[in-house]
């Protein structure tokens, strides 16, 4: 076919990285190690999150063109999934129902946060908005701040992994 196919030991990686990932994040004493760690390492912590919770792998660009990364990128997203992966979402359909009432708890958990987030911080936190006609799933809740790198510090000592 013309487009490559995920494999299922593909699959079972991002599986296990995700896994890993949401278990450092239940323990901020553990996240706080970590990030002490790669301080002392001399390493950048928002790069090294960020890089491990990418959904597709960013070709260096010391190794080619932007074209090439591009098409490498391009590449990625168009595999057709596995058969696991495939299993999985037609379980999650199937359970539409369940998941719905999930997410709308979500969305107003979001809201009173928005709110709150306004009202106690005024214009000095700035929430971006969807575009005209998009809803807001709250799968990633955004902010504008003046001074990120702080507001990250701030975050990881009350136990919140927020890169900036």
């Amino acid at each position: 076919t013309r487009y490559g196919q995920q494999s299922n030991a593909e699959y079972l990686v991002k599986v296990g990285k995700c896994t890993l990932l949401h278990l450092l994040s239940l323990c901020p004493l553990l996240c706080g190690m970590i990030y002490n760690i790669v301080t002392v390492l001399g390493m950048d912590y928002d790069a090294l999150v960020t890089s491990a919770i990418r959904g597709f792998a960013v070709p260096d660009s010391g190794t080619g063109t932007q074209a090439d990364a591009q098409r490498a990128l391009i590449e990625q997203i168009r595999k057709r999934p596995c058969s696991a992966l495939l299993s999985l979402i037609r379980r999650r359909i199937s359970l539409d129902n369940e998941t719905s009432s999930v997410v709308k708890a979500r969305i107003k958990r979001c809201e009173l946060l928005t709110k709150q987030i306004s009202k106690l911080c005024g214009k000095s936190v700035r929430i971006p908005r969807g575009v005209r006609g998009s809803r807001h799933r709250y799968w990633l809740y955004p902010i504008v701040v003046e001074n990120p790198e702080r507001v990250s510090r701030i975050m990881l000592h009350y136990g919140f992994d927020v890169p900036s």
